[in-house]
């Protein structure tokens, strides 16, 4: 009977040493075959939309062409078009066609992100408050997690976000997301005043919280004092404390991809990302 027990608690553990084993070597040939991943371009001519950017009044066709070509929605054209700002629009053009070189930075076992290779940031659309910006750019291993954060003071580009385990929410540079080589701005289909408010609930309320990739999924998704959270939780509860839902799917966790099919939040800008899976 003894010798039997121990045939079986040995075969258990080897089973375990086997899944671990599995699991190790699946996530390292993942992130070995992440480095083959490269953006998206436009696999159609750059044209010139000067013309187009000249008229007095732009049509839906306007629009639909200026977003192909550049990645911006009516939002973001209107946002440039509000001081005629034609240059920007162009710039904004000619990164849109540009090819881009990347780089994977590791922060945690098989867990990185992608940045732009020469480090340089990408001309975006004009941010408001409350603003979010995401990007898909950030892998466990083969999986895309993605990466979200929200505009608190569009003066100073100042992001909040929940990073990781090892920081608690803070706030930092736009350029952060700026440098990686995918990007999407969100807003919130809201009045310009409660998403002022939304930004200063957020710098005033939700900075120095412990990162918890599990918020919301063993306890309350939105307690009345938050305390632990990560980078799509803290946003999607800012917005909550205003009731408005940003999770497009209203599970218990709010992941960043679940804000993309958000019918409470609009695309302002689309980089490096096939802008058919939003047209």
């Amino acid at each position: 009977m003894a010798k039997t027990i121990k045939n079986k608690t040995v075969i258990i553990l080897c089973i375990i040493f086997a899944v671990i084993i599995l699991l190790v070597s699946t996530a390292f040939i993942g992130t070995c075959v992440r480095k083959n991943w490269a953006p998206w371009q436009p696999n159609y001519e750059k044209v010139d939309i000067t013309p187009t950017l000249n008229k007095t009044t732009l049509t839906e066709e306007d629009y639909d062409l200026l977003y192909r070509q550049t990645g911006l929605t009516k939002l973001g054209i209107d946002g440039f078009m509000k001081n005629k700002n034609i240059s920007a629009i162009l710039e904004i053009q000619k990164y849109f066609f540009q090819s881009q070189d990347v780089y994977f930075k590791d922060f945690a076992p098989f867990m990185g992100y992608m940045l732009r290779s020469d480090n340089s940031t990408v001309p975006h659309a004009i941010l408001e408050n409350g603003d979010i910006l995401f990007s898909p750019s950030t892998f466990l291993s083969f999986i895309e997690l993605g990466h979200c954060s929200m505009v608190i003071n569009v003066n100073t580009e100042t992001l909040i976000q929940s990073s990781g385990y090892d920081s608690p929410s803070n706030t930092t540079s736009t350029s952060n997301i700026f440098v990686r080589p995918t990007f999407i701005v969100l807003r919130a289909n809201a009045d310009k005043n409660t998403r002022n408010a939304v930004s200063t609930y957020a710098k005033n309320n939700l900075i120095g919280l412990k990162y918890d990739l599990l918020a919301g999924i063993f306890e309350s998704k939105a307690p009345t004092t938050l305390k632990r959270t990560h980078c799509s939780h803290i946003v999607w509860y800012a917005y909550n404390h205003f009731g408005i839902d940003i999770d497009g799917n209203g599970g218990k966790i709010v992941t960043p991809h679940d804000m993309i099919s958000s019918k409470n939040l609009s695309i302002v800008q689309v980089f490096g990302i096939d802008v058919d899976k939003y047209a």
